[in-house]
């Protein structure tokens, strides 16, 4: 009997996508469906980090992108940039607690299943904005060379390029 917890759901779901991943046989197709439905109406809230690198993002000539993608996985990008001549990015802006409490630069387990399975199953490409990296490129003070969200838009267009080629 499974639970009809939306914790059990969300990592059945998680257990089916590793399957698929596989090619092994999953879920029923009745649990498979509600597993699928409770995974993506999971409420996400954009944080103030991911409000920033999207501004910044959309001061970038050319980008077209949007927040808060449902891909067909399941899983919720933060942004979604589409691009006519390569794959789709997922832009993941992490703030700490997708990270290691003992080793703040290591991604949790959590993290580290999503993007593999986002790359595996939605053939997309992934990009991560760390917060340490964001804040202390915003946080910086300007030396008199250009403004931080231009610092901010040099760093996305680097990033990009290195997660796109």
């Amino acid at each position: 009997q499974i639970g009809g917890e939306e914790t059990e759901l969300n990592m059945l779901h998680q257990w089916n996508l590793w399957c698929r991943e596989r090619d092994q046989p999953g879920l029923s197709l009745d649990l498979s469906e509600r597993c699928y439905k409770t995974f993506t109406q999971t409420e996400r809230r954009s944080s103030l980090l991911q409000q920033n690198v999207a501004r910044v993002l959309g001061q970038i000539g050319g980008v077209s992108f949007e927040e808060e993608v449902h891909l067909p996985s399941g899983y919720t990008v933060d942004i979604l940039i589409r691009f006519n001549d390569r794959k789709d990015v997922a832009l993941e802006v992490e703030g700490p607690t997708h990270y290691l409490v003992s080793h703040p630069s290591s991604q949790n387990g959590t993290t580290q299943l999503k993007h593999r399975q986002m790359r595996a199953l939605d053939n997309v490409e992934i990009a991560v904005v760390p917060y340490w990296e964001w804040n202390e490129i915003m946080e910086t003070q300007p030396t008199g060379d250009g403004n931080q969200d231009c610092r901010g838009a040099d760093y996305l267009k680097t990033l990009l390029s290195i997660q796109t080629k």
